[in-house]
């Protein structure tokens, strides 16, 4: 249930599953999904995703622990992977929890320019009086 443009909760599924295919072969893992055939029951807000960061709109994701929001944020990394006109970022808040705001933006460039064919990013040292 989307309560506001721009923000994308994540609650437990309501549909009943296929519990004889899931003893056959379970799809939830303990780490997170990165590919989109792996991601079960998150397709509409996996499409908002989508259509939010084509028109270029911020979106906040939250919901409670294992509902399968990195999963998602995985997979929307992956599908924006394949567009030629899209680079993307994927953070884990573990990796930045501990930078301040010019380290973070120093990982972002990083990695942006990382995946940009021909460009060397290089970080300015600070030079001495």
């Amino acid at each position: 249930m989307n309560l506001l443009p721009g923000i994308i909760r994540i609650e437990q599924q309501q549909n009943q599953p296929d519990w004889d295919a899931l003893l056959e072969k379970p799809p939830y893992t303990v780490n997170p999904i990165s590919s989109r055939e792996g991601l079960f029951g998150r397709e509409a807000q996996l499409s908002d995703l989508l259509l939010n960061s084509s028109a270029g709109t911020s979106t906040f994701i939250w919901g409670q622990k294992r509902v399968g929001k990195t999963s998602l944020l995985q997979v929307l990394n992956s599908e924006l992977a394949r567009r030629s006109n899209v680079k993307s970022v994927f953070l884990r808040m573990g990796e930045i929890i501990d930078m301040h705001e010019g380290q973070i933006a120093h990982t972002i460039a990083v990695r942006l320019t990382g995946s940009l064919p021909g460009f060397d990013f290089q970080t300015p040292h600070a030079q001495g009086p």
